[in-house]
């Protein structure tokens, strides 16, 4: 379990107590007093002492992985029951043995995880959580986004956090379709393979021209430590794996208000974006007159030059279409062959383009569309 410090609590703070709890449990393993009973007191007052300064730097779960609860009460019934007695003294000494050697166990491994974390964390750069709806949502790409120039961070390097549970919303947003869907299949599939293609480097530092001059922007994925229990809440859950990252103060995005205060009430730097204007036409909507011309919208929809892009608007608009939907097919399998061609395979493509593997398969499968084009008078049904 990775022990991460209440809100308000420092980390400095955190290790100095762990060092200081671990120090007393271990001196009392390898000494203290030699007869079973007066032992098992001992352990007893460590307990307190420890549950005592670490109520107020970890969270309850924590604590009672720290220093157990059923541990205490197990020792405290057996040194009551079998105190004055020379096979209960026996019993009461191995089982103060073993808490002991547990404890000075898990709370180096605490002390160690750590220091990992901290390790970590601690190269140079503003350390950004973005929330789920801001891959989705925003209106550049993450590759494209100059986050460094929109959150006024001027030449810093950017590290870009992404706790696990975004991306398995993210997984499960590019179901969504539409927009959405795609921005949300996109993203995780861009993390995906940014992190083991290119180390997880976005953009590398670049001062050549003084007007575009920026830091490196980077991306990782914060795994769930094991053992790790989500909040039923997903939004509280990712600001809690924002506040578990040790060592720096990090920064949350979003586009939501609620989730800026759950940010702020425990001590993060929060930057609400404000929400993009809707462009006219950008989702497939039914449309009146002159303005639903079919062959200007399937016009456009081909000079998409992301083909992942470009079969889902096709797919968007073949959804809204009930006749001369040849042309849109066309495109649509079009833009599929060419990721294929680009070397991505069914399970890639349906995570771009949010369908699922198996309709990826058929359309492929398929005999090419009727190439005819659309007319230019189509109109979308009312």
């Amino acid at each position: 379990m990775l022990i991460t410090p209440l809100p308000g609590s420092s980390r400095e703070a955190l290790r100095s107590v762990l060092t200081q709890v671990h120090e007393t449990v271990a001196n009392l393993r390898s000494g203290g007093p030699p007869d079973a009973l007066s032992r098992a007191l001992a352990y007893l007052d460590w307990c307190h002492e420890a549950q005592r300064q670490l109520r107020h730097q970890v969270r309850p779960a924590e604590l009672d992985y720290l220093v157990p609860l059923k541990s205490y009460e197990v020792v405290l019934s057996a040194a009551g029951s079998f105190g004055d007695q020379r096979v209960g003294a026996r019993l009461i000494h191995g089982l103060v043995s073993t808490q002991l050697d547990e404890r000075v166990s898990v709370l180096q491994a605490a002390l160690d995880d750590l220091a990992e974390q901290v390790k970590r964390f601690e190269r140079p750069g503003e350390l950004l959580v973005l929330d789920t709806n801001v891959y989705m949502e925003h209106p550049e790409k993450i590759e494209a986004w100059d986050l460094a120039g929109d959150l006024y961070l001027g030449f810093e390097d950017v590290r870009i956090i992404v706790p696990l549970v975004v991306v398995d919303e993210l997984d499960k947003g590019k179901r969504q379709g539409a927009e959405r869907g795609y921005r949300a299949g996109y993203s995780v599939a861009y993390i995906d393979r940014i992190t083991l293609e290119q180390g997880g480097v976005i953009r590398a530092q670049d001062f050549s021209v003084e007007e575009k001059a920026r830091g490196m922007v980077t991306v990782e994925v914060l795994l769930d430590p094991p053992g790790h229990v989500r909040l039923p809440s997903n939004d509280d859950e990712i600001v809690d794996r924002a506040v578990a990252v040790p060592g720096r103060p990090v920064r949350l995005v979003t586009y939501d208000t609620k989730m800026a205060m759950r940010g702020r009430h425990v001590g993060l730097r929060v930057h609400r974006l404000e929400q993009p204007e809707q462009e006219e036409g950008k989702q497939p909507r039914r449309r009146r007159g002159r303005e639903a011309k079919g062959g200007d919208r399937d016009a456009e929809v081909e000079q998409i030059r992301d083909p992942a892009e470009r079969a889902v608007r096709a797919g968007e608009l073949i959804n809204v279409r009930q006749q001369s939907i040849g042309y849109l097919s066309r495109i649509r399998r079009e833009a599929m062959d060419e990721m294929v061609a680009d070397g991505l395979n069914h399970s890639q493509i349906a995570d771009r383009t949010g369908l699922t593997r198996q309709r990826v398969g058929q359309l492929l499968a398929a005999p090419p569309a009727d190439p005819t084009p659309a007319p230019e008078d189509q109109l979308a049904p009312e």
